[in-house]
């Protein structure tokens, strides 16, 4: 009996993990290029130990991904409202969270306006302006953070000469 209660924690090891904020991030930014990083992604996210809103935020996000990648229309609108139901609830509960604003504010400036999913670009760029110059540069994930917002606000073209200053 004893021989099992040790094979538990080396079961529970093997099959649940979990992927750090950097690696995350990563894999998301592949998937928009690739549909086999987006599945693995996606996969790899359902089968996580770690289920938080980061995880949560990101599983939406490579989920609305997903519908660049597919052919069937059908498809690719089901992947989107499913991936927007599910970042809505997360940002729903956790309002104030600079990450999950960051990638609906990435998704909302870049999918058709036919779609309707642009009504808080605003208010998800002035969350980030405000809380991005809160990052503290000497912890890493904050530093890749903060460089990940500026990079993307400066290609975005939605951010003024005077918000973009206000980042440095």
């Amino acid at each position: 009996m004893k021989k099992n209660i040790f094979l538990i924690p080396f079961f529970y090891c093997f099959f649940a993990f979990s992927i750090d904020e950097v690696e995350l991030r990563k894999r998301f930014y592949q998937s928009v290029e690739s549909v086999d990083v987006a599945k693995k992604l996606i996969y790899d996210l359902n089968k996580s130990s770690d289920s938080n809103v980061l995880n949560e935020g990101y599983k939406a996000a490579t989920m609305m991904v997903m519908a660049k990648h597919v052919i069937n229309p059908f498809s690719k609108l089901k992947y989107f409202k499913d991936g927007k139901k599910i970042l809505e609830n997360v940002i729903k509960n956790s309002p104030e969270n600079l990450e999950l604003r960051l990638i609906r504010f990435a998704i909302q400036t870049n999918v058709p306006q036919f779609l309707g999913y642009n009504n808080e670009i605003i208010n998800d760029k002035n969350l980030i302006l405000k809380k991005c110059t809160k990052l503290d540069v000497n912890l890493p994930n904050q530093a890749q953070l903060k460089l990940i917002i500026k990079q993307y606000l400066y290609q975005s073209e939605i951010c003024s000469e005077s918000e973009l200053a206000s980042l440095n």
